[in-house]
């Protein structure tokens, strides 16, 4: 179900971004304007988050709405509002139901998918804030708390400042191990260590480990969802499969470089035409990196969104790298 929706709302991204250009190009366009509010509503459905590509895109709407001649404000304006309504007719249904069933407002899923009245292991999380980064750290102890063992061998150095954190924690992760189920003790337990470890590394915890956190999400080889190794560092131990990692971590770089590129080219010759459409990939991409710094867990699979944005750029990048071939062999 994860990778259904997960395709679903990349392929929700596509059709937004395709239906906004086919918009703008026609000021009378207004089936593909209902085409790019169902994408935009259909991709809120599926994930809450995804809400940042109709903040990214409305407000680009609206701005050419502004700046088109020609009817009155209202009418150049009412496709932005009418796709805005797309948007959020659906989620005021949820809100009713919600309140109806649940008696709490909440017309999109909590950041936390928990059930009114369900308890979070907030300490547990602000604790494995201070010292997370990679997708190792997600696999084998954010998603194994209040289910599954934990190893204290999993933990990296980092986890710990001194030696009385690691007793600390090395007792905790005991008493835990014999009930396999997440308490309010030791969830104050966990924050407690966390807050000794953000009171003496305030910097990196708000700055430094967001930062590395999103930056493994972008860069890291994308073998999540099969049997490869995630330790894909750990080349002694499994050479074969790290170097293939490796190379397919590579090509995840090369498309990324190739969209900056493809970005620094069209802006520097005026978007061509095409400012609406840059704008609105630029932003959402923006927009998504800065909600990406706020999670406790780095999962590769939340960049995925942003991709139909970087292989656009990369294309543009390949047509002008050519074109530049092209012109030099005349």
């Amino acid at each position: 179900m994860v990778v259904l929706a997960e395709t679903l709302s990349v392929f929700c991204v596509v059709v937004a971004v395709v239906a906004l250009e086919r918009w703008e190009e026609r000021e009378d366009a207004w089936g593909w304007m209902v085409v790019l509010g169902c994408a935009l509503s259909g991709a809120v459905l599926l994930r809450p988050d995804e809400g940042l590509l109709a903040a990214a895109i409305v407000p680009v709407m609206l701005w050419v709405g502004v700046r088109r001649g020609g009817p009155s404000l209202g009418k150049r304006l009412a496709p932005a509002v009418v796709a805005g309504l797309l948007v959020v007719l659906p989620l005021l249904g949820w809100g009713v139901r919600n309140w109806r069933v649940f008696h709490v407002i909440q017309p999109l899923a909590p950041r936390y998918a928990n059930d009114p009245g369900e308890a979070v292991p907030f300490g547990f999380q602000r604790w494995f804030r201070t010292w997370a980064v990679d997708y190792k750290a997600t696999y084998d102890i954010y998603w194994n708390y209040d289910d599954t063992g934990m190893r204290l061998g999993d933990l990296p150095a980092r986890a710990f400042d001194n030696a009385q954190q690691r007793e600390q924690t090395k007792e905790l992760f005991a008493r835990y191990n014999q009930v396999r189920s997440a308490t309010p003790e030791f969830d104050a337990a966990f924050a407690q260590i966390a807050a000794e470890r953000i009171a003496d590394h305030p910097l990196r915890y708000y700055v430094v480990l967001p930062v590395a956190r999103e930056a493994d999400m972008w860069l890291r080889p994308r073998f999540e969802l099969t049997t490869m190794p995630v330790d894909w560092w750990a080349v002694r131990e499994h050479p074969w499969k790290s170097a293939e990692e490796i190379a397919y971590a590579l090509l995840n770089a090369a498309y990324l470089a190739l969209a900056m590129v493809g970005l620094v080219r069209w802006r520097g010759q005026g978007w061509g035409g095409r400012g609406v459409i840059a704008f609105a990939m630029s932003g959402f991409v923006v927009l998504r990196c800065a909600l990406l710094l706020t999670l406790d867990n780095s999962e590769p699979r939340y960049t995925l969104e942003c991709f139909p944005v970087v292989m656009v750029l990369g294309s543009l990048a390949m047509t002008k790298l050519s074109s530049s071939r092209d012109s030099d062999s005349d």
